[in-house]
């Protein structure tokens, strides 16, 4: 008796996991998702010596420099045009890119909603910085500076970083979103596409949850 063989192609249901890069450093570059991103040099503190209003006495103050992007992957890195700049100067991008900080903070703050949702009612801080572009308009590169719950203490605000185990699932999460945010209108310089970074001060901003949700 002959037995037939049935063939076919097996189709695995298991959903494909999305893997999370971290960032590695080597001297003053830094490799993520394919990407190398150079930091510029430390620039040398600036003393500056300013006299108290009321005492009159003299006092240093040290305003310290610390490095920051410069080149992706070889090349520069714009940072995005305002008001009052000069089109000439070689750093500006004279094309700003198609997102803003603050369209950027509110998209990533909707889809952390499911993290969100096991905080306490209060005042939370999440802040990125060194937003970076490519010449596609991805997001490329991105450091998460601080995760804060923002409470007042002797009246005065205080930032108590949130517990150690959830920041580590902001953290992945927030690995995931950025990975997976569509291409923005890119940056341009004289008529070319390039790498621009994004301002990130509304990110500092401290915004309001009640019952698990974003309410300002």
């Amino acid at each position: 008796m002959i037995i037939p063989i049935m063939t076919g192609t097996i189709i695995s249901c298991t959903p494909k996991a999305t893997t999370i890069e971290e960032p590695q450093r080597n001297g003053n570059e830094v490799t993520y998702n394919g990407n190398v991103i150079a930091f510029s040099d430390k620039r040398p503190d600036d003393t500056t010596e300013v006299y108290n209003s009321e005492t009159g006495e003299p006092a240093i103050v040290i305003t310290t420099y610390e490095p920051v992007p410069a080149t992706l992957n070889g090349e520069m890195i714009y940072r995005q045009p305002e008001p009052g700049d000069n089109p000439d100067y070689i750093n500006v991008a004279t094309k700003a890119a198609g997102i803003t900080d603050k369209a950027l903070k509110k998209d990533l703050l909707d889809r952390l909603g499911h993290e969100l949702a096991k905080l306490e009612d209060g005042e939370y801080v999440i802040s990125l910085q060194y937003i970076i572009l490519d010449k596609s308009g991805k997001v490329a590169y991105f450091e998460i500076s601080e995760m804060a719950q923002v409470v007042l203490q002797d009246g005065r605000q205080e930032r108590i970083p949130l517990k150690q185990d959830l920041q580590n699932e902001l953290t992945k999460k927030i690995r995931v979103i950025m990975n997976e945010l569509p291409a923005y209108e890119p940056a341009g310089k004289d008529g070319k596409n390039v790498s621009v970074m994004i301002d990130s001060g509304v990110f500092y901003k401290s915004f309001t949850l009640k019952g698990g949700k974003v309410v300002s």
